[in-house]
């Protein structure tokens, strides 16, 4: 399959690499839009948060906010089947295909037909958004200050912003 490898500080190339081998209670997902998180971009500069990888022969294959297809399934695992949409995270999104190990398997979240693939992709940032939003326990009425308009801190933005009211009035 082809994949994005690092191999190093600002040395990231396609290649082929092996297919994923799964073992029990693990799925491989067939990728269809993988993010870049700030990690990966720190890695690829700098070299940092390089075992946020899957190894591959010589290199590493980054990327872990994606969502997919559901391709096998190793073992009993309920709710997913063959052919589910799912987004999920976990090492290796910058591949074709993508092993999901047995530890995040009970995670992996279906997406609506309605849901893009890019958008299912981007749910792991927007649930990092709703942590931190979480930790900080804002309280009505205070000021928030959101430093960095990166994916994090727009969804941040997002989740401190109340939801429009549906509105009774009728348009023409």
């Amino acid at each position: 399959m082809k994949a994005a490898v690092y191999y190093g500080p600002r040395d990231i190339r396609v290649g082929e690499v092996a297919l994923p081998k799964l073992e029990k209670g693990e799925v491989l997902l067939r990728i269809r839009a993988c993010g870049i998180c700030g990690s990966d971009l720190h890695t690829y500069r700098h070299g940092m948060f390089e075992d946020l990888g899957t190894p591959v022969e010589n290199g590493r294959v980054l990327g872990h906010e994606y969502s997919g297809e559901v391709v096998a399934i190793s073992g009993d695992i309920p709710r997913i089947k063959i052919g589910d949409r799912v987004c999920a995270v976990g090492p290796g999104g910058n591949a074709e295909y993508a092993r999901i190990p047995a530890l995040i398997t009970p995670i992996i979240t279906p997406i609506p037909e309605a849901v893009s693939f890019e958008e299912a992709a981007t749910v792991e940032p927007l649930a990092t958004s709703l942590h931190a939003v979480n930790l900080a326990c804002p309280l009505k009425g205070e000021t928030q200050v959101i430093i960095g308009a990166g994916i994090i801190g727009l969804g941040v933005l997002q989740v401190l912003t109340p939801a429009p009211r549906p509105s009774s009035r009728r348009l023409p």
